[in-house]
């Protein structure tokens, strides 16, 4: 008979098929999964669900967000109202998965024994904010703006410590964290500093290894995404 845990996991599976990401994030969450016991096959699944869950409001909060914007720019006060109290009540069911689902599972595995898990823990912690700073306004912007840097410290500084400058899931935080200095807070230098500091050491030991495997494949492609980062913002400064 198969465990609760593996019931939980083939059910999960399923609903990433069937692209119903709402449950297969409860399920997640449902699970409460103990942090010695989170691997990185499980967690990668935490991550599909959350990033799609979290992920169709975050787009459907920025399309309303550019209609208010064009309807500022006609001076249409009627219809900008009617706008923002949408955008409003779409940011709000964003921000209940967030704060209620998302951020209160990974807390968890910020502790987890396997490093990748816990690294990729905080760079989640790291996302989350950022995407609920986007569309904020006044103080609470200001105060996910801090929880998420801090959050991405935090995970560069755990990933330095105990994952080569290859790895994926380090790249992984550097492509998101840089990308965040860039959009959410125009830091373009920190942004470039941090990308290509990043990319130049994973270079050197890319050129020093044989070549070829899955972590050399992987690294290849955020290589790829880092460097394209960079060049568009250095077009757009």
């Amino acid at each position: 008979m198969a465990s609760s845990l593996e019931t939980t996991l083939c059910q999960a599976k399923m609903a990433e098929q069937a692209e119903r990401y709402d449950e297969m994030l409860d399920m997640l969450v449902d699970a409460a999964i103990a942090p010695e016991d989170m691997t990185l096959k499980i967690m990668n699944l935490l991550v599909v669900a959350a990033q799609n869950s979290v992920g169709a409001r975050r787009h459907s909060v920025a399309v309303i967000a550019a209609l208010e914007a064009r309807a500022e720019s006609y001076n249409d006060s009627g219809r900008v109202e009617l706008i923002r109290a949408y955008r409003r009540k779409v940011y709000a069911e964003m921000e209940l998965i967030v704060t209620g689902k998302v951020l209160p599972v990974i807390v968890m595995y910020k502790k987890a024994t396997a490093v990748e898990v816990a690294v990729l823990a905080w760079r989640m912690e790291g996302d989350y904010y950022r995407y609920l700073h986007e569309f904020q306004t006044g103080v609470e912007r200001d105060v996910y703006a801090e929880k998420a840097s801090s959050a991405y410290v935090k995970a560069m500084e755990v990933a330095g410590k105990n994952l080569g400058s290859m790895n994926s899931i380090r790249l992984g935080v550097v492509l998101n964290y840089s990308a965040y200095l860039y959009e959410g807070l125009q830091k373009f230098n920190d942004a470039t500093a941090l990308a290509t500091a990043a990319f130049e050491l994973a270079m050197k030991e890319l050129e020093a290894s044989a070549g070829g495997g899955d972590e050399c494949n992987d690294a290849v492609v955020m290589l790829q995404l880092l460097r394209d980062n960079v060049t568009r913002w250095h077009e757009c400064a």
